[in-house]
């Protein structure tokens, strides 16, 4: 009979372990979580987000899982923890090729230990998810809601070049050159922002091109937390692209919360020529409309500015806060949560220097996968809400394209200083 118990009582143990999380995940499937029934999930989104669908009208459409395994390919991490030394400032000893994927695999030991170490870890390995592309380029359409109604439409490209991965005697110590061109409206046409990002304490370069003046001035790394042609900083453009050594980490958590994704499926990756690929839209520019509720109206109940195509599902993160060591910037605190499997940044809230929320930003990254399986991971679509202007921005990426080597006739004077915004 006491054996018979014990055989119940563990019975029951393994229940709880493994069957109920489980059920609990598949019961939310097919939810749709707003204001009338937020409460009931309040522990599974972020904290933060939760006035914001109370009062504001933001909705989950809840998935029990994605249809498809996050994966940056075989062996991806093999090694690169020798390697990737990381020194008493927070800066790597040493940058180099990452074929696809990140740097640290991370465990509760590693959380436990070593917090300051851990969320280093965790902004290296957002940072090396990009750059294992070394020359990345998207367009982007942005358009601006103020009481439901577009008040401003941006149309324009990013680019993005890691030199020292495509230049093996490349010594400049850049980590990066970034270029944002305006092409809509006509009478921002050209108007460019250029960043030189260097690896370690070095401050970033920054220039701005006006159309207005005809000419460029250079500004300082601070003014890269400034609002890019009045909607959005740089360092917000990817969700989280601020200078690792300009933050400071105070804090860690590890959560289970329900995460943005742009789709439910994998996208296609194609081949342009022998060094480049591309992720296949599934749209026109003309339809970039249909993707967000005020076009598509598919959830009566919420906001206008709801990605329509996103589906959130419960997934392990990494939550930290960053506090600006940069005197001069404009953000205070910031409160980033990271999708612990494929290290992307989802959610970010930004505090002023006051400790007000400014900013609430999520990010809605989707993956693509080649004829050999090869999975990337690409900026679909990113809200930014607004509180100061009581604006909520909406983000389309699309044309997103990924170079491991430069491509013929490949135009470097875009990341010239002398020549940015200059037509030849």
């Amino acid at each position: 009979m006491k054996n018979r118990n014990y055989k119940i009582l563990a019975i029951i143990c393994l229940l709880f372990v493994f069957v109920l999380p489980v059920y609990a995940q598949q019961a939310m499937s097919g939810v749709l979580i707003h204001s009338s029934n937020v409460y009931e999930y309040k522990g599974k989104i972020p904290l933060e987000l939760y006035p914001l669908v109370k009062n504001n009208g933001f909705v989950f459409d809840v998935v029990s899982g994605l249809k498809y395994q996050v994966s940056y390919g075989e062996n991806w991490k093999q090694g690169q923890e020798d390697i990737a030394q990381i020194d008493e400032n927070g800066k790597l000893k040493q940058l180099f090729p990452l074929e696809n994927g990140f740097l640290y695999e991370l465990n509760d030991g590693t959380l436990k230990e070593n917090s300051k170490k851990a969320i280093e870890k965790i902004l290296w390995n957002i940072q090396s998810v990009y750059w294992s592309k070394p020359l990345s380029r998207y367009q982007f359409n942005i358009k601006v809601l103020q009481d439901e109604d577009v008040v401003r439409e941006l149309q324009g490209e990013i680019e993005r070049l890691y030199n020292w991965r495509l230049v093996v005697e490349d010594k400049s110590s850049q980590f990066f050159r970034e270029v944002v061109t305006l092409k809509k409206p006509a009478i921002l046409e050209n108007y460019t922002w250029l960043t030189y990002r260097f690896f370690g304490q070095e401050e970033d370069m920054v220039w701005v091109y006006s159309p207005a003046i005809k000419n460029s001035r250079e500004l300082t790394g601070s003014n890269r937390s400034d609002e890019y042609a009045g909607v959005v900083a740089l360092d917000d453009f990817f969700l989280w692209s601020g200078k690792l050594e300009n933050v400071e980490g105070s804090d860690i958590k590890e959560v289970e919360i329900l995460t943005p994704f742009a789709t439910n499926t994998l996208a296609s990756l194609q081949t342009n020529d022998g060094s480049c690929y591309s992720i296949k839209d599934t749209f026109s520019f003309s339809e970039l409309q249909t993707r967000w509720n005020y076009g598509s109206r598919k959830y009566a109940q919420g906001a206008s500015w709801l990605p329509t195509d996103a589906v959130y599902t419960l997934r392990k993160s990494y939550k930290i806060d960053l506090f600006s060591k940069d005197p001069f910037s404009q953000y205070g605190r910031q409160t980033l949560y990271a999708d612990a499997e494929s290290m992307l940044p989802v959610y970010k809230f930004v505090y002023d220097r006051s400790g007000k929320l400014w900013k609430t930003l999520i990010m809605f990254y989707g993956f693509a996968k080649d004829k050999k399986d090869l999975q990337v991971p690409y900026p679909s679509q990113m809200l930014i809400v607004d509180d100061k202007k009581s604006t909520v921005a909406m983000f389309d990426y699309f044309g997103s394209n990924y170079c491991t080597d430069f491509p013929a006739k490949y135009d470097l004077t875009k990341f010239d200083p002398r020549k940015i915004g200059k037509k030849e």
